[in-house]
């Protein structure tokens, strides 16, 4: 994490990585733990231990997979985001084999922060972690969506040519 990003960042200490693969969980964990110290890590192998232990820690970081036995992680997410849990804001990056447009799509529209493509690297994750410790984005909720601005990279200074239909039909 960059020296800006770390002093920006918010104090993250509990984290729950939803995984029903052990072994991916457990190298997640020590990946985790080689980035910075202090986290506490807890995992959970399915939708119903989670939820048990999200109740019980209150997490602030959530890794999810996106789908595997016992777990669909988009609607974890979406269920997540849209209940009145001390925790229903928790950073959240999904972890998933298949990288396709409708995946990402359904992960973003859930109130997904980050999205993380397996096989990862060091560097893949500490990309994920840069972008949702260091740059904070204001929370929306709308009858359709809960969860952080889907724009990422939101500019409001943005002075280039606009690329919606309703721009443009304005601009004229």
């Amino acid at each position: 994490m960059t020296d800006a990003a770390r002093s920006s960042a918010p104090a993250i200490d509990r984290v729950l990585i939803i995984d029903p693969n052990p072994p991916n969980a457990k190298l997640l964990g020590e990946l985790l733990r080689g980035n910075r110290t202090g986290y506490q890590i807890h995992v959970a192998a399915d939708a119903e231990q989670a939820w048990k232990m999200a109740d019980k820690i209150s997490p602030q970081l959530i890794f999810i997979e996106s789908k595997g036995p016992g777990l669909d992680g988009i609607a974890f997410i979406r269920e997540l985001r849209r209940k009145q849990f001390s925790y229903r804001e928790a950073l959240v990056i999904m972890i998933s084999v298949e990288a396709t447009a409708a995946v990402i799509t359904g992960a973003r529209d859930a109130g997904v922060h980050e999205f993380m493509r397996r096989p990862y690297t060091m560097g893949d994750l500490k990309k994920r972690l840069d972008a949702v410790l260091g740059r904070a984005r204001a929370w929306i909720e709308t009858e359709g969506y809960v969860g952080p601005d889907r724009r990422r990279f939101n500019a409001a200074d943005y002075a280039g040519a606009r690329r919606r239909r309703a721009d443009k039909a304005t601009a004229g």
